[in-house]
């Protein structure tokens, strides 16, 4: 039996309203972060109200009895869908559109585990417009993203862009082979300290000092204010601002591109920093 309907205020019309979509949610509905993402789509004259179950055991004769055009996924914690449910909701849902929007706790998920394909799994922050996207799909708008999909093709069809690639770092700023570490995590510190010596590259610890770049700190994606980012890309200028994340998602990537970053260095790709910073000051433009 469902538990509940989302019953939240109008919170964004995202389309002129089209054919109603038969739609369910699986998972905990009553998050903050599920709670808005639901109340934009239930409330946006798209949708009729979408019934809401607690797991996909409960909704497997739902999608049996009246086959649902869009199954939205509500994961809050790693685990939370093993492997043969996500199996089993995709054999008993075959036509339908399905996302697993993944909650701020599982933003370490798409690295770790693999139960759902990735052309499914999208973080909670990019989820409104991915499941705009699919509602437009239902209405004839746009072309489905097949399940197969990598994350690329998803990006390539559901943003409409490819990620933008690095801006080089330019050799001739003030500051020239010196950078400054704005980052929250002392594990990082350590790591860029010991990486940057006797490299030709130094670690600033003058909020003052001129740099030729400035490290900034981009994880978890939930805590990032894009809006200080963009401004803290202006003020930087015309030292170029380095965005650290270990989870680069392709739809992340986007977002910090679009705030100013000239480049996205991730810790756990293999590639030591000061490698990193001798090949985007030696690059072509747009490489």
């Amino acid at each position: 039996m469902p538990t509940h309907s989302t019953n939240e205020p109008p919170a964004q019309i995202l389309h002129p309203p089209g054919p109603p979509v038969r739609w369910l949610v699986i998972g905990d509905a009553r998050r903050a972060e599920m709670r808005s993402l639901l109340a934009a789509v239930s409330h946006g004259g798209l949708t009729s109200p979408p019934t809401v179950y607690p797991d996909v055991a409960a909704a497997e004769a739902h999608c049996l009895r009246t086959p649902p055009d869009l199954v939205v996924v509500l994961e809050s914690w790693p685990d939370e869908f093993p492997a043969d449910h996500v199996y089993r909701l995709l054999t008993v849902a075959p036509l339908a559109r399905v996302v697993c929007v993944a909650g701020f706790w599982c933003e370490a998920a798409g690295r770790t585990r693999r139960h759902w394909p990735p052309a499914l799994h999208v973080p909670v922050w990019a989820a409104e417009s991915r499941l705009r996207y699919e509602i437009d799909v239902l209405h004839g708008r746009c072309t489905a993203v097949p399940w197969t999909a990598a994350r690329d093709e998803v990006l390539g069809q559901t943003w409409g862009a490819q990620p933008r690639k690095h801006a080089p770092i330019s050799a001739g700023v003030p500051g020239s082979g010196v950078v400054r570490g704005e980052l929250f995590d002392p594990a990082l510190v350590g790591l860029f300290r010991e990486q940057l010596q006797d490299s030709g590259w130094s670690l600033a610890t003058d909020a003052q000092a001129l740099v030729r770049c400035v490290l900034v700190q981009a994880e978890p994606a939930s805590a990032v204010d894009l809006c200080v980012l963009a401004e803290r890309c202006r003020q930087a200028a015309p030292a170029a601002v380095v965005a650290v994340t270990s989870w680069p998602l392709p739809e992340w990537i986007v977002q910090l591109h679009a705030a100013g970053v000239a480049g996205i260095f991730n810790p756990l790709a293999g590639e030591s920093l000061p490698a990193f910073l001798d090949r985007m000051t030696t690059m072509p433009p747009d490489q």
